[in-house]
């Protein structure tokens, strides 16, 4: 796991880009017909995915998202997967997407679309707004949900 930009190593708890050695011997040699896009994922050595995650205290590599999937809210980094994966936990809830709601200028909101097993009333929507709010960190938390 490797910083995009230091290209040094992250330490444990940190986000880091999944990075793999150009001399690897698992790694693929190019993207079929897109050698632009293959030199742009090689930088000094690496190979980077495009993925991020975090190595715990146990070594355990904690899968955060895609570079691409990645919503920045105020400067945090959040995994729409990890937002879906708790929302759709709630028993109202069939399924759902989070996204990035862009607010203004740098300014992007975490946001959920949800689809119920039935159709949900507004109170069942701030039902389900409130239940993420409790079981996420206050940063990856919906702040708006449409349904």
């Amino acid at each position: 796991l490797l910083d995009p930009d230091t290209l040094e190593e992250v330490e444990n708890g940190e986000e880091g880009m999944i990075s793999i050695g150009e001399d690897d011997p698992g790694l693929f040699l190019e993207y079929w017909q897109l050698e632009e896009e293959t030199a742009k994922a090689k930088h000094d050595g690496y190979f980077f995915t495009g993925d991020y995650a975090k190595r715990d205290e146990d070594g355990y590599i904690w899968f955060i998202g895609r570079k691409d999937d990645i919503i920045n809210t105020f400067g945090f980094r959040v995994s729409p997967h990890e937002i879906e994966r708790v929302v759709k936990t709630h028993d109202l809830v069939a399924d759902c997407v989070a996204f990035g709601l862009e607010i203004g200028k740098d300014k992007v909101l975490v946001a959920i679309a949800v689809i119920g097993h039935d159709e949900l009333t507004q109170e069942q929507e701030e039902e389900v707004l409130k239940f993420s709010q409790d079981n996420l960190a206050k940063y990856k938390a919906p702040k708006m949900i449409f349904g």
